[in-house]
Order: C-alpha cells, then sequence, then structure tokens
C-alpha cells in the first residue's frame, strides 16, 4: 500500500495533531519540497490553509473538528499554497484521523487536482450564461422547455408578447402558459418534439415541414378582441450527453402582416394578368437569363404556340420567339444601360409582311437592379397602310 500511495497523483500527507507532516508521498513532495520524516517541518496545515478570509475560517473549524476529535473526517475545496504563494491551482482535500474518537490521533490528508476540472464547468458555466444572454435577446418571442414539457426560458419578448414574467413562467408546465401565447389552450408545436406522429398535435398547424431535426410550420392565434394572427413556429430539440431528447426551443414570428400583403399582391397579381390576357398587344416578359417568365394569348397567338408552353423555356428555345427576335441585342441593350427602347421591324406571318412597334422597358427589383425586361409589341401595319394610302393620295392630287 505504501508503495501505491507513493506513486499516485494525489497529494498523500500523514500529519500529527500538531500539524507538522510525518509522511509524505513523491507527489507531495515534488509540489512542496518536503521529505519524508521531516518532523521539524513547520505545521503544514497552516500554511496550507491560512485563515485569510471567511472560507480560511472554515477550513480551519473543519481541520480543527478533527483534530479534537469532534469529527473523523472533513473536506473542502481551496486554491494551492506553497510556501505563502497563491497558485492557480485548485485542490479538493479530504481530512481523516486515523483513529475515531480519539483526540491527538494522527490525521491523512488527501489532495486531488481538480484544477481542469473547475475550469471545464466554469467554462460551461460561462457558455450557459452566454446561451441564456442570446436567447433573452433573440428578436422573437422564445420559451425553451425540459423533458417533462416544464419551462426553463421565457425570453424578454415572450415576456411583452404575454405580459408574463419568466419568474412567474419558469419551472412550471408550458400547457399553463399556452393561452397566453395562443388565446386558447391547444398544443404547442414542442409537443410534436416528444411526440412526432400525434396527427391530433399535426392537425393545429399548416405548411409543416421538417428542417433538419427542426419543425417550422404556421398556425393560428387569437387575441382578446377576438382578431386572430398568423404565427410562423419553429421548434428544435436538444439533446443529453447521451444523445437522448432532453428539451425543445420554440421560436415564435407574427408574420399576418406578411400573409396580407403576399394576399394583396396575388390578388393585385391576378387583376394584372387579366388584363394583360385581354389587351391585343402582344407581351412578353423575360428574366437576365434570358427565361421566358410571362407570355399572353395574343403573342401566343402570334407564334401559334399556347404560352403556357413557352413559360419557362429560353427565349432561344421557343422558335416562335426567334423568328420575332432573331438576335438578342436588344435585350443585351436594355439590360446593360437599363434604359427603355422603341423600334420598329417588319416580320413574315403566314406569309404577309407585319410591321411591328416594339417597346422594351426594363423592371428593376427591390436593390435598383435590372432583374426583368416587359416587351410590349403592336401590330401598326394597317397603320402604315393607311399613311402610304394618305401619301398616294397626297402625291395624285398634287400631280394633277
Amino acid at each position: 500500500i505504501r508503495d501505491l500511495l507513493q506513486n499516485v497523483r494525489v497529494v498523500i500527507l500523514k500529519v500529527n495533531s500538531g500539524g507538522r507532516v510525518v509522511y509524505c508521498n513523491y507527489y507531495a513532495s515534488e509540489i512542496f519540497h518536503i521529505h519524508d520524516g521531516e518532523q521539524e517541518s513547520p505545521p503544514l496545515l497552516h500554511s496550507l490553509f491560512p485563515v485569510t478570509d471567511e472560507h480560511g475560517a472554515t477550513i480551519s473549524q473543519k481541520i480543527s473538528d478533527v483534530r479534537s476529535g469532534i469529527s473523523d473526517f472533513s473536506s473542502w475545496d481551496s486554491p494551492l499554497i506553497i510556501q505563502n504563494q497563491l497558485t492557480s491551482s485548485i485542490y479538493s482535500w479530504n481530512l481523516i484521523r486515523l483513529r475515531k474518537g480519539k483526540v491527538g490521533s494522527p490525521m491523512i490528508l488527501a489532495g486531488f487536482d481538480i484544477t481542469e476540472l473547475i475550469l471545464r464547468e466554469r467554462q460551461v458555466v460561462q457558455s450557459q450564461k452566454q446561451m441564456e444572454w442570446i436567447l433573452d435577446h433573440l428578436p422573437d418571442p422564445t420559451f425553451a422547455v425540459d423533458k417533462n414539457k416544464r419551462i426553463i426560458l421565457w425570453n424578454k419578448q415572450l415576456e411583452v408578447m404575454t405580459g408574463l414574467q419568466s419568474e412567474e413562467t419558469i419551472g412550471k408546465p408550458i400547457e399553463q402558459f399556452v393561452p397566453a401565447i395562443y388565446g386558447y389552450s391547444r398544443p404547442v408545436l414542442a409537443d410534436l418534439i416528444f411526440n412526432r406522429f400525434n396527427s391530433s398535435i399535426a392537425a393545429f398547424f399548416k405548411n409543416l415541414e421538417q428542417e433538419g431535426e427542426a419543425l417550422t410550420a404556421e398556425t393560428l392565434a387569437y387575441r382578446q378582441d377576438g382578431s386572430s394572427r398568423i404565427y410562423w413556429v419553429k421548434v428544435t430539440p436538444y439533446y443529453n450527453e447521451s444523445g437522448d431528447v432532453s428539451g425543445a426551443i420554440q421560436s415564435i414570428r407574427d408574420i399576418t402582416v406578411f400573409r396580407e400583403i403576399e394576399e394583396k399582391i396575388r390578388d393585385e397579381g391576378a387583376i394584372l394578368r387579366g388584363i394583360a390576357e385581354h389587351v391585343l398587344d402582344d407581351i412578353l416578359v423575360i428574366n437576365r437569363a434570358g427565361t421566358i417568365l410571362y407570355a399572353n394569348p395574343s403573342l401566343g397567338r402570334l407564334i401559334g404556340i399556347n404560352p403556357e408552353h413557352i413559360i419557362g423555356n429560353h427565349i432561344n428555345e421557343a422558335h416562335g420567339i426567334r423568328r420575332i427576335f432573331p438576335s438578342c441585342d436588344q435585350f443585351k441593350s436594355v439590360f446593360i444601360t437599363g434604359v427603355p427602347l422603341h423600334e420598329l421591324f417588319t416580320i413574315s406571318h403566314e406569309g404577309v409582311e407585319m410591321l411591328m412597334d416594339a417597346t422594351f422597358i426594363p423592371e428593376k427589383d427591390a436593390n435598383g437592379l435590372i432583374s426583368a425586361i416587359l416587351i410590349v409589341l403592336k401590330n401598326v401595319t394597317s397603320l402604315r397602310d393607311e399613311i402610304n394610302n394618305l401619301e398616294n393620295r397626297k402625291a395624285g392630287f398634287f400631280g394633277s
């Protein structure tokens, strides 16, 4: 046993009732520069654990209790002090009296270096605090629950949304506060993390999608005044060291205004599409890649193709379009300069020459970049013929 104690990387000291070292292993000798049997060494317990603060006083009392026989064992954690110099090492100490209940009995002091463990714990605590700070300051209302669906996080935005402070919710079941979020008692998306295939829970959501391990969906909520809101929600599971689900984090975003604008744009788009499909002018829209985004029925009649069959194709692949625009020079000019272009040119349609009036109008995106071109074609052949007839009559009149 003595040989075993000599070689372990643990401080092992046998101390007499006066606090002097009567035995030390190799590891202790390396650290404290003392040797086995140094009876004349100063009372090591006093130098290792000086009473400099409240914690030091507590340790001193624990040592005194073991020395006097009040207790047979005591333990504490403290920084390592060598030759009155405080080090960065932290040790966990155990003081054991060899003869229980006997005053003046020698004691064994064992010290374990827990510096790395303490540093890791501090890093974990710091990381947890940083994560809590980040989650607390997310722009979206967010809560987190443990595996028992008890709330462990209720961030500031959710406090604003519900009027409930985090102190009122932490440690309590989420179902208790669902009415404050949705206006009535119902499941939350986080419930699906713990019960993935429950159709009765999924029925409360639409556009339910899985993004990796996360779930997203849209759902309705109701305010006290009876008005409804559309929430986009996202929930992500988190795991313990064994890989088991230990909880979930759910964020909520009010997308009511977005959906209303989207519906308005859709309605306005339907109106504009209806107008475009009933005008006599030929209309074509292409993007920067040369892909046909829209062609109206009038253009379809001109090229002899159902416009639905060319939408999504490149202009080079649409034979009828290439017959009207054999080169892409006009498109390139508008995309490069951003300046509208107007041209007159002739095409042959069913053996008849037609004069076309073409206007190329650039369309800009939200960033001010030219993203598409609207081309409006007008058949002005009859107008040209009338002008020619007028010119001929005018020439005949003056010639006579």
